[in-house]
């Protein structure tokens, strides 16, 4: 027995320093292409709007002490927008998204400001240091996130008489897949909040399934806490509740008048939770009242949002981000919830639930494909997802287990594959796509990556006057490599 329990502690000791591991690999791989200076490529950078904003609060509340973003926007120009513009009530400028994520990276500038002064250089929050540091942050967060959800996973494989072996092997297998298999590889490299919130949602689903079926005051209010951080991080993770509010509504349904042996004190744990989330929410009120001059508002407007939900289908199917056709091993996770229901309906169908007003509030939103990567706006819900896919695996041969994790690494390098083609503009990034630049092209990615170079040479050629050079060189192409839609675009401006 104990030669066992030694046994398991001493796996448990290597898949926690495996992840570890990837975090040191992903912060040397950072480094590595940020030195290489790839030309119009800079990895590290703070542009746009979205992640400007989001900087720009994080460092005003170390340098500044407010949310007052002038002197930031002044530096940092964002693309000029109606979400930055200046608000006339306060006459300072708006951020309209969650305040949590900057909070969490307050730390990593301040990290980035004391390198700055070892090296030399001016401490205003504004080095390239700083922007290091502060992408070192989305890899810390990552990695925790992968490091919380395993525990997750594993704690849930071992309530169901799965056996210590095979939940912590498919817990360790489930989350190393859904890394580069969904938007959390991507964004891992990005200055925006999805890899935060990935985290925050893993830490508060861990919580909750701790406190679920206790009474203890501690651990609903740490779950209180850090849901409360999660909303902060991403608004739309609220809806993600639903998975402890159906929990509660099946257990009372389950147990009847049982299910409240001592009512108090499951009222006063389940209160105090409420407090707890509504207490680390009036951080947000606090930005709210200053940017707005209101404690309550909506930043982005109330026309964002449509119902019913016109944009269901094209959330999950279109080849314009669409989370099943961009990122297929969430197809295969909820497929898991889907045939695993029966056999662990008390935690897989408030799963369900949740993902479904999840996938049904998107589809509510004028802008539901996200303006950027796949379906980034659900990134949180890859938490959830991962149950479906370490359902599938428990209980089953060796020889389908192995099948089921080939089949998920392939999902994972068909989503690589994808963010390569659309961080090197090998693929239209603001309309539907074809089925060769969906499959095709991604086996071909030589003769793909040719065609774009041939493309901006060409236009060269035609913004210098030469459009005969142009077509030359599309032609070539063209017997080279083949016609695509953009390439035919610019031969016929070159004609």
């Amino acid at each position: 027995m104990a030669r066992e329990v030694d046994r398991d502690g001493r796996r448990y000791r290597r898949m926690v320093g495996s992840f570890i591991a990837l975090e040191m690999i992903l912060a040397v791989g950072l480094f590595a292409i940020s030195a290489a200076r790839p030309p119009n490529r800079p990895i590290i950078k703070v542009t746009g709007i979205d992640a400007v904003a989001y900087y720009a609060v994080a460092r005003s509340l170390l340098f500044d002490h407010d949310v007052n973003l002038t002197n930031e926007y002044a530096t940092l120009r964002p693309v000029p927008s109606r979400w930055n513009a200046v608000v006339p009530k306060t006459g300072v400028p708006m951020s309209p998204f969650p305040l949590g994520y900057s909070l969490l990276q307050v730390g990593f500038i301040f990290l980035g400001t004391l390198g700055t002064i070892l090296s030399g250089g001016r401490p205003d929050g504004y080095s390239q240091t700083c922007f290091t540091f502060y992408y070192i942050g989305n890899i810390v967060y990552v990695t925790a996130g992968l490091i919380i959800l395993f525990h997750w996973l594993r704690s849930v494989g071992r309530r169901h008489g799965v056996s210590a072996r095979e939940a912590d092997w498919v817990a360790w297998i489930v989350a190393m897949c859904v890394w580069p298999a969904t938007t959390l590889g991507y964004y891992t490299f990005s200055s925006m909040s999805h890899v935060a919130a990935f985290m925050t949602f893993s830490a508060a689903g861990y919580a909750w399934w701790g406190a679920r079926d206790s009474l203890s005051l501690r651990r609903w209010t740490v779950f209180g806490v850090l849901t409360g951080l999660n909303v902060l991080c991403r608004w739309q993770d609220a809806l993600l509740l639903m998975v402890p509010l159906t929990y509660e509504i099946m257990r009372l349904a389950r147990l009847g008048r049982h299910a409240f042996a001592a009512p108090l004190p499951w009222l006063a744990s389940r209160a105090l939770a409420l407090v707890a989330f509504c207490l680390v929410l009036t951080l947000q009120l606090a930005e709210w009242k200053a940017i707005f001059g209101s404690y309550f508002t909506i930043p982005q407007g109330q026309q964002m949002i449509t119902w019913p939900p016109p944009h269901l289908a094209q959330v999950l199917l279109s080849s314009h981000n669409g989370w099943f056709t961009w990122t297929p091993i969430v197809l295969v996770g909820v497929m898991g919830l889907v045939l695993r229901w029966r056999r662990m309906p008390q935690l897989t169908v408030p799963i369900l639930v949740a993902l479904a007003v999840s996938v049904a509030f998107q589809g509510t939103v004028r802008t539901w494909h996200g303006d950027n990567f796949a379906m980034r706006m659900l990134t949180s819900s890859v938490a959830l997802v991962a149950f479906g896919l370490a359902f599938v695996l428990y209980g089953e041969s060796r020889r389908r287990q192995v099948a089921l994790v080939a089949l998920m690494v392939a999902c994972g390098v068909f989503t690589i594959l994808f963010g390569i083609q659309y961080t090197l503009d090998a693929i239209p990034k603001d309309q539907r796509l074809t089925f060769s630049e969906i499959f095709v092209d991604k086996v071909r990615l030589g003769r793909t990556l040719r065609r774009r170079d041939t493309l901006m040479r060409a236009r060269g050629y035609l913004d210098a006057g030469e459009p005969g050079r142009s077509v030359e060189v599309l032609r070539e192409t063209e017997r080279r490599d083949g016609l695509d839609r953009n390439l035919l675009d610019v031969l016929a401006q070159a004609y």
